[in-house]
């Protein structure tokens, strides 16, 4: 009698799925996935590639290189600019001395400068209500009309900050890299005013939690309110009326923040990397969606360094995450079908700061970069294959020259 064989076949992939421990580990998941992509149906697809934004001019970014103290061309930020009844978004980016931004096309790379002068330490970048971009330093703030010339930067309040956003019509700042002054400290604007002397009055500010050892890391608007993070605690303000009135009340006592762009509005729901893991909450509830990647994120002791690196966007129905200090690949969470995966890039790429761009409906996903050798930035395409930059346009074959991607599910 011939042996009987039963043969299972999985029709939907499961999330990757990286704990140690085996018995945990669902039959359809992955515990190694590299590089693709979950489609509605939950099979897989590989990921969209790479490719140098700025091919068309390669020699004005190269020559970055000598001025780059950090080492990294950092994407901090975007702005919109309507021109000819449309709206095209523009990346800001710098290398920690000068400060430049970028078409969606990347076919020029134009610095900004106060009458000249570099714009040095910047380290947000954000465009405000009245349409102008506030870049924000370690020092000062500075402000610059889209529609003016490159070097018509204007300083504004001396006020040092790493992040800020506009809520109710008024500039919030914080510092959040742990050792500036008064890292529990958040200062606000006077409304729609944010200029040198009289936009940031010495008492426009409170301090969130008191002096309790941690530090801001993160600020968001999210349902009409302003989320604050420590790195270990979730505040919110409504900012409503006279700032004397305003009540700050404590959200959560130790899911804070783990990194100061990390917090992202989804489909009504804010999603952030804390210390414990990626958790999303409606501003009531904090559930954690990273359970079956607990191993590669929870737990992990991410310092105020860390912190100002690691970002996330949503791009592509998809939660971004970008730990550059941590490990070379994103973690990747698809929101439609609630599963992990991972991608990792070309060795000319270590991703530094990310935005997604927008020309129309067309969307792009941006990224800064580490590697001195190839002072560029990176973009992500509707192809499935990244661009070899020392080759272009000749690309990376998926299959012959890239990492062995394997989708194992054996356990």
């Amino acid at each position: 009698m011939s042996r009987q064989f039963t043969v299972q076949s999985i029709r939907e992939f499961g999330s990757l799925t990286t704990a140690s421990n085996a018995s945990v580990i669902p039959d359809n998941a992955l515990t190694q996935l590299k590089n693709f992509d979950f489609t509605q149906e939950k099979t897989l697809i590989k990921r969209r590639g790479m490719q140098v934004l700025s091919w068309d001019y390669p020699s004005q970014l190269n020559t970055m290189a000598a001025t780059q103290p950090d080492g990294v061309l950092w994407v901090i930020g975007k702005f919109s600019k309507h021109t000819g009844g449309s709206s095209d978004d523009y990346v800001v980016f710098t290398d920690g001395a000068k400060v430049w931004y970028t078409t969606y096309s990347g076919y020029s790379a134009v610095e900004l400068t106060v009458g000249g002068a570099a714009i040095a330490n910047a380290k947000y970048a954000v465009q405000g209500n009245d349409g102008d971009l506030y870049i924000i330093t370690t020092s000062t703030i500075r402000k610059w009309d889209p529609a003016a010339a490159a070097n018509a930067v204007s300083a504004q309040a001396s006020r040092a900050g790493t992040k800020a956003v506009w809520f109710k019509e008024r500039l919030f700042v914080i510092y959040t890299e742990g050792t500036g002054a008064d890292p529990s400290t958040c200062w606000y604007s006077k409304i729609a005013d944010v200029s040198a002397g009289t936009g940031f009055p010495a008492a426009n500010s409170f301090l969130v939690g008191g002096e309790d050892g941690q530090y801001n890391i993160d600020l968001i608007v999210f349902n009409d309110q302003l989320f604050i993070f420590k790195n270990r605690s979730v505040y919110v303000l409504s900012a409503d009326g006279d700032p004397s009135t305003w009540v700050l009340r404590q959200l959560h006592p130790y899911l804070g923040a783990a990194g100061k762009n990390t917090a992202v509005v989804i489909e009504g729901l804010l999603y952030y990397l804390s210390n414990e893991g990626v958790y999303r909450t409606d501003g009531v509830t904090f559930d954690e969606i990273s359970a079956p990647i607990k191993d590669q994120i929870g737990g992990y002791s991410y310092t105020y360094v860390d912190g100002a690196s690691i970002s996330a966007v949503l791009y592509n129905d998809k939660y971004v995450l970008n730990r550059p200090l941590v490990g070379n690949d994103m973690l990747v969470y698809d929101t439609y079908t609630e599963q992990w995966t991972s991608w990792d890039f070309p060795a000319a790429i270590q991703p530094y700061g990310m935005i997604v761009m927008y020309s129309g409906s067309a969307e792009r996903l941006v990224v800064g970069n580490s590697d001195v050798n190839h002072n560029t930035l990176w973009y992500m395409t509707p192809d499935n294959y990244d661009y070899d930059p020392t080759t272009y346009p000749l690309y990376r074959d998926w299959e012959t020259d890239r990492k062995s991607t394997r989708l194992n599910s054996s356990h």
